[in-house]
């Protein structure tokens, strides 16, 4: 008898380390999880939330778990319909289609969110709420944006070499990419074009260029 207390003993022993290294791994796991992770149950509460969030929101996990409805706070006025929406049009396994949508950081910056959840069951097959993702893609859509500026075809003059844009109106095509990108301009002259147009002083400097050679 006092064999088998002791051997349960140590069983027990063995099975509290285990489930403390498991802990262990999964709070390192979700406390520096890079993205914004939370988990709300079914009357929408915040069961937990990921420290990232604060990064992310300028708000802290306390701060969420103290109002369930701190998201409507947050999220963009113009993309709370389709928050609404979404969060109401789950498929029937419990996934949604990712949206992305804005949010108003606690500092009244504004920055891009991409969403995605799903509803989390236990092993009973109850329903335990919702499991959601956040990632910041501010950065992203920015870039995007940008790179959006000259895609696609240009309609260019074969003659003035000027450029219509989209309402119809002819521009210099410098004006043109400046105005549609980062980029800007300082003239000068091609040797073809210098040799077309000012022959003389074209010769001029190319006779220069072949005494200084020498």
């Amino acid at each position: 008898m006092l064999f088998q207390l002791d051997n349960f003993a140590q069983q027990l022993k063995t099975f509290e380390k285990e489930l403390a290294e498991n802990e262990e791994r999964c709070r390192l796991v979700a406390e520096f999880a890079f993205d914004w992770e939370y988990w709300q149950d079914i009357d929408g509460k915040f069961i937990y939330v990921s420290p990232s969030c604060t990064n992310i929101t300028g708000y802290t996990p306390e701060e969420f778990f103290a109002d369930k409805d701190i998201l409507k706070k947050i999220i963009h006025p113009e993309d709370w319909q389709n928050w609404q929406t979404h969060a109401h049009t789950k498929l029937s396994e419990g996934e949604v289609e990712p949206i992305e949508f804005r949010i108003e950081k606690k500092d009244g910056e504004e920055r891009w969110i991409h969403h995605i959840c799903r509803t989390v069951y236990n092993e009973n097959g109850e329903n335990k709420g919702i499991r959601g993702s956040n990632r910041d893609i501010t950065e992203k859509n920015t870039i995007r944006a940008e790179l959006k500026k000259l895609k696609g075809f240009l309609s260019i003059c074969a003659w003035c070499k000027k450029v219509r844009d989209k309402n119809g109106n002819w521009t210099q095509i410098e004006k043109y990419i400046r105005d549609h990108s980062d980029a800007d301009f300082s003239h000068s002259i091609c040797p073809d074009c210098a040799k077309k147009m000012y022959p003389e002083i074209y010769q001029q400097s190319q006779d220069k260029k072949h005494l200084e050679s020498q």
